[in-house]
């Protein structure tokens, strides 16, 4: 069983792959590189004249964001044809495709291992040892830039449009194996072994068998039983006597005893009950009290309760002693005063004093004209008006009431000119050194009598 090379190196950049199959049966192993990202990876093949099962499994590098997968074609139909890869996500905007067709004497064949490339840079592929023994396929592909043929005995090499390397070896040893290049620059990729496998026989017709007294005849061509003639069925004979078998009965033979069967063993006693046979044959188990420990027996010392203010009178245990915090930094010294008002501010002493308000009375109104009043009763008097002269009583014009005074200001009387009142000091919240004595409390103005008036505002009078 060996493969051997068949047609050219297949190759395709972001495209699906054209293929020109050379024969019916043969196999196409093929290799997709997303060289995208490796989140991404081909998922299988369709199309191309062949059936596709996928190699191993898909890698996605680390060291280089690609990812890879390899898969296996039997040829169904020859000439020409398009494979075309499936994405496990959104297709990549950069891959590549490569491939070779291969004939096999078995005609069937299955994936034995898988070797994996992820580096910076280096001129050796994974070696793989072939599960199989020899007569195994090496192909793979890596990623380079550039790549430059090898020349391991054994192994055909190619570089791709894309500078990248391709490489297989049809009939592998059994030991050990993998292609060298001639750079430094292989970087990515998968390498597989493919081992071929021996073809089922093909099943057994089943024999002829004639029907029930159906006799074979006179053997014809193309008859290998004859002619078949029918036989009437007979009565069958009744059985004869069974005649003895020749066979010698079998020796029956009985098995030796074990030793010691037959023997009654040793009595088993049951301890499952606080009550013992009267002479058991277990002895009484022994038991030893533990030495006591030390100081056993001994009243331990007395407990001294100080949960209560009054202390039993003679006490193991010293009084505590007491020290008083360190004095926080100014401690007793008077805090600032706190101000609840305004400070107080000096009066200013007016510049003048409060003019006394203008009064002015008006004037009074001119008398009315007297009314002559005549003594007598006629408005007609005697002619005779001589030696005596009437007495006129002219009555006095009652007093005008005095009008009301006219005021320059809204008050008849101002007040004095005082100066603002005091505000009113409260202290400080207690600082530490509470206990002392603080600054004085200010509840009103301070107790002078406060400064009079530059000049008092003189009351209102009629002028």
């Amino acid at each position: 069983m060996t493969f051997a090379a068949s047609g050219a190196f297949l190759f395709s950049n972001n495209a699906a792959l054209t293929v020109s199959n050379q024969g019916i049966g043969n196999l196409l192993v093929v290799e997709v590189l997303n060289y995208t990202n490796s989140t991404v990876w081909c998922t299988g093949l369709s199309g191309g004249g062949a059936t596709w099962t996928q190699a191993g499994v898909k890698f996605s590098g680390t060291t280089n964001a690609y990812s890879a997968a390899v898969f296996l074609g039997k040829v169904t139909a020859t000439g020409g044809g398009t494979v075309t890869p499936s994405w496990s996500g959104t297709a990549p905007s950069g891959y590549e495709i490569n491939g070779h067709e291969f004939t096999s004497t078995a005609g069937s064949w299955a994936f034995d291992v898988q070797g994996n490339l992820d580096v910076a840079g280096t001129n050796s592929w994974p070696s793989l040892t072939p599960g199989s023994g020899s007569g195994e396929l090496y192909f793979g592909f890596s990623a380079a830039n550039p790549a430059s043929a090898g020349s391991t005995s054994g192994y055909t090499y190619s570089v791709n449009a894309n500078m990248d390397a391709v490489a297989f070896n049809p009939a592998c040893g059994a030991g050990a194996t993998f292609p060298v290049w001639a750079d430094s620059t292989q970087s990515f990729g998968i390498a597989v072994l493919i081992a071929e496998t021996a073809a089922a026989p093909p099943a057994a017709a089943p024999a002829s068998r004639a029907a029930p007294w159906w006799k074979p005849g006179r053997n014809l061509p193309g008859l290998p039983l004859g002619v078949p003639f029918y036989t009437p069925p007979q009565d069958t004979p009744p059985l004869a006597a069974a005649i003895p078998a020749a066979t010698p009965a079998p020796l029956i033979a009985q098995a030796a005893t074990a030793p010691g069967y037959g023997i009654p063993g040793p009595a088993v006693t049951a301890r499952g009950s606080l009550q013992d046979f009267a002479t058991p044959v277990t002895p009484a188990p022994v038991i030893v009290p533990a030495p006591p420990p030390p100081q056993w027996g001994r009243p331990a010392a007395g407990l001294t309760s100080r949960n209560s203010l009054a202390d039993a009178p003679v006490l193991t245990t010293p009084a505590p002693v007491i020290t008083g915090a360190a004095a926080a930094p100014g401690w007793g010294a008077a805090g600032p005063a706190v101000i609840g008002a305004a400070p107080p501010a000096p009066a200013a002493a007016p510049a003048a004093a409060t003019p006394a308000p203008l009064v002015a009375a008006p004037a009074a109104p001119p008398p009315p004209a007297a009314v002559t009043v005549v003594t007598r009763g006629a408005a007609q008097d005697p002619a005779d008006f001589r030696g005596r002269q009437p007495v006129i009583a002219v009555p006095r014009p009652p007093g005008a009431p005095p009008a009301p005074a006219v005021i320059s200001r809204s008050s008849l009387a101002d007040a004095p000119v005082t100066a603002t009142p005091a505000p009113l000091v409260i202290p400080a919240a207690a600082t530490p050194g509470w206990g002392r004595a603080g600054p004085a409390v200010i509840s009103a103005g301070p107790g002078g009598t406060a400064a009079a008036s530059a000049q008092a505002t003189p009351a209102p009078g009629p002028r």
